[in-house]
């Protein structure tokens, strides 16, 4: 007789299963059936990318006759640049997820990227007093480049159901030991760049 895996194990196969794809398992093909290597076959990244691209183009058209006039062009910012965030993190996982074996680096480089970019935005942002008329040599619609930026290009960038999904996969040492990194790396990054320029410029406060 042959000793069917538990429900635990059942449950950890279909975790692994549904989310193997090359950036969260390291670029690794995993033994597919017949019907997803064809369905592979017809997948292309270039098509990928324009198609991801198209439906920002026209997601953004879509919206610019929907939304007000003021938040028109801080979610045309967010939108133009979230493709570029997701396809960064899916290439960052794909070249560097495979070593070492029980860390994702690809995926640890994604998330403290984005930290680093956020830093530097919020940092930039209060050393131009939020962009206020008068107070800044930029004008007030970097506020709305900066607001892209952030909030599209970083949120596209980092990714937490990914590190999630990743520590299951892993022994519970491994997996507690690379999301304990993964955050306080991250955190301790922001609390470096913030700190450092709260501390050097005298100010108590940054933008919202």
């Amino acid at each position: 007789t042959v000793a069917l895996p538990g429900r635990d194990s059942e449950w950890r196969l279909a975790l692994q299963y549904r989310t193997g794809c090359d950036y969260m398992h390291g670029g690794q093909d995993a033994q597919e059936d017949g019907a997803l290597t064809e369905k592979k076959e017809y997948t292309r990244p270039l098509m990928s990318h324009m198609c991801c691209f198209a439906a920002v183009g026209c997601t953004v058209v879509a919206y610019s006759f929907i939304l007000p006039a003021a938040k028109r062009q801080g979610l045309t910012f967010i939108l133009s640049f979230a493709p570029l965030g997701a396809l960064l993190r899916y290439y960052l996982g794909l070249w560097f997820n495979a070593w070492p074996q029980h860390f994702k680096v690809g995926t640890f480089m994604a998330n403290f990227g984005a930290c680093l970019v956020l830093g530097i935005c919020t940092v930039f942002k209060a050393r131009e007093h939020c962009f206020a008329p008068g107070a800044s040599n930029f004008g007030p619609w970097w506020n709305e480049l900066l607001l892209g930026v952030t909030f599209g290009f970083c949120g596209a960038l980092s990714t937490m159901s990914t590190l999630v999904a990743q520590m299951f996969e892993m022994h519970i040492v491994y997996g507690f030991a690379y999301f304990c990194v993964s955050l306080l790396a991250s955190q301790a990054l922001l609390a470096a760049i913030l700190g450092i320029f709260l501390f050097s410029s005298g100010v108590t406060t940054v933008c919202a």
